[in-house]
């Protein structure tokens, strides 16, 4: 029978679980011990976690919904400022009528039937790049500066968060997508920069550099069933932003009364947005053992707190002049997490240079030291 004296110790892995009772009182002797294995909870063939690919198709969903939000809104706006007329688009003949179907199928048909209005009549059939261009220069029509708009909302570039920096030695290792858009963006921060004086914007650039040849995917063929994907350029999305910007003020200075301030923010208002993940204050649950106290595993303050020690226990970092990289004392680590918290937009390696008093240092995989190491608002918004 167990009593107060004896341990239950558990070494649970992804495939297996390991146990050993032990009695305290008798020098910790071994009472009984074994393991129990099952399969993992992985496809064998790829040896990748069922939670990865199930997190992949959450993640799948939501890009679809965020992409309709946005195009939703970006008609919307066009619609309310004019640039658009509802009737026009119901009329277009191309699209069947729709009669008998739900409210809500009428509208989506509807923002469905806009981009047909937009792109596949013979008059609006000019190349978009052309209009990034042209935009510049020339006052442009109400349906010219709608399809500019519509399509550089299809293609908005990426951000500094998507371009993961792993460090080297890592056994993680980058999907064939993430490599293709990590070399795009750096192919475009290298190529760009040696042009950036001879051109206002990014589709200028495009349009007298890359013409005919700005593709992220290749055409389709008889002889390939599949379209392969691949990344000319990955566009920073805040330089994508500023292009639309000088478009606007530019539609301004040739008195185009469609690209008015208002609608621009509104717009731009439509172009970043991205719905916010989950907040972890509101995932946070009663414990099962205990109500009266709250845990939820990942997303509770000491296990968040864990995640960034061992965050920051990970991180390598040595002298420019030196060739072997170091490890954080536990000493430093203390001094970090003591200076941090004050820090609500999150933990970056240049903060860690300046907290430690560090110079002449580099950290080891890491390019861009503004990237955010850790985030410690949770904590302070859960308490």
């Amino acid at each position: 029978m167990l009593n107060s004296k004896t341990i239950l110790a558990l070494d649970i892995g992804k495939a297996s679980v390991g146990f050993a009772l032990v009695d305290k009182n008798n020098d910790y002797k071994i009472l009984n011990a074994g393991v129990r294995i099952f399969d993992a909870p992985e496809k064998p063939k790829e040896q990748t976690s069922l939670a990865q690919e199930r997190g992949q198709f959450k993640r799948d969903r939501n890009h679809q919904q965020n992409s309709f939000f946005r195009t939703k809104n970006i008609i919307k706006a066009m619609l309310k400022y004019n640039l658009l007329d509802a009737r026009n688009i119901r009329e277009y003949s191309k699209s069947p009528k729709v009669y008998n179907c739900p409210k809500s199928k009428k509208k989506h048909l509807f923002y469905i039937k806009t981009a047909e209005y937009l792109f596949y009549k013979k008059a609006n059939a000019n190349n978009v790049l052309d209009l990034r261009v042209k935009a510049l220069s020339t006052k442009l029509s109400n349906i010219e500066l709608a399809r500019l708009l519509y399509s550089m909302n299809k293609h908005r570039g990426v951000t500094y968060d998507e371009i993961r920096d792993i460090p080297e030695g890592s056994k993680n290792s980058l999907s064939k997508d993430q490599k293709n858009l990590k070399e795009g963006f750096l192919k475009y921060k290298k190529e760009f920069q040696e042009h950036q004086e001879n051109y206002k914007t990014i589709g200028e650039y495009l349009y007298k550099e890359h013409k005919n040849k700005f593709r992220n995917k290749e055409k389709a063929s008889k002889t390939k069933k599949k379209i392969k994907d691949y990344y000319l350029f990955s566009i920073p999305r805040d330089d994508l932003k500023n292009e639309i910007e000088i478009i606007f003020e530019k539609q301004r200075e040739f008195n185009n009364t469609f690209a008015s301030k208002d609608f621009q923010d509104e717009y731009i208002e439509c172009f970043i947005y991205d719905k916010e993940p989950s907040r972890y204050d509101t995932l946070v649950a009663p414990c099962f053992y205990n109500p009266l106290n709250k845990s939820a595993s990942k997303h509770h303050i000491s296990s968040l707190l864990f995640i960034t020690l061992e965050t920051l226990y990970n991180i390598r970092y040595r002298q420019k002049n030196s060739k072997k990289y170091q490890e954080f004392s536990l000493e430093q680590i203390q001094t970090i997490v003591n200076n941090s918290f004050e820090k609500l937009k999150g933990l970056s390696y240049k903060d860690i240079k300046n907290i430690l008093r560090f110079d002449n240092v580099e950290f080891k995989g890491v390019i861009d030291e503004s990237k955010i190491v850790t985030n410690f608002e949770t904590f302070i918004r859960i308490k």
